[in-house]
């Protein structure tokens, strides 16, 4: 580019008061600009992403799929991944103790106790997941009708 095409495209850029003569509301130099504020400010009045979570746990494939339900299931927050048919229930269990939160999933077999209430377990990620999808043997379980919440 010839270097006289530089100094007079630069030449013809419209300083802020001629932008504000020509109607704009606003006109700012970029190194005006508080873009960490405004950043920000944009971050502080979003909407919370209802998948965030399912998303950094189980990845993008389970969370495309994954669908919160209207109702919570003994005060938890309940969805599910549903494919073809297929489904697997979820639920995240958190106290509000920021160590102490953990997804649960849902097992189709009734408590080893004998009482009605629902048996979940604990799953922290998508191969926890595939093996309760597949029957594996989950280590520590919930019932939700029993006052223990440990089971086996």
């Amino acid at each position: 580019m010839p270097p006289n095409a530089v100094t007079r495209q630069a030449a013809s850029v419209p300083t802020t008061d001629q932008l504000i003569d020509e109607g704009f509301e606003y006109a700012y130099y970029a190194d005006e600009l508080d873009l960490l504020g405004l950043l920000l400010r944009r971050a502080a009045t979003a909407d919370p992403d209802p998948l965030a979570e399912v998303r950094r746990t189980f990845g993008e494939d389970l969370a495309a799929v994954f669908a919160w339900h209207h109702e919570r299931e003994h005060g938890f927050p309940t969805g599910s991944f549903a494919v073809a048919g297929r489904e697997i229930t979820m639920r995240w269990m958190d106290d509000g103790d920021p160590y102490d939160h953990q997804w649960q999933a849902r097992l189709d077999e009734a408590c080893t106790d004998g009482c009605s209430g629902p048996l979940w377990v604990k799953v922290t990620g998508a191969a926890d997941l595939q093996s309760v999808y597949r029957g594996g043997a989950p280590d520590e379980l919930w019932c939700d009708g029993c006052t223990s919440r440990s089971l086996g």
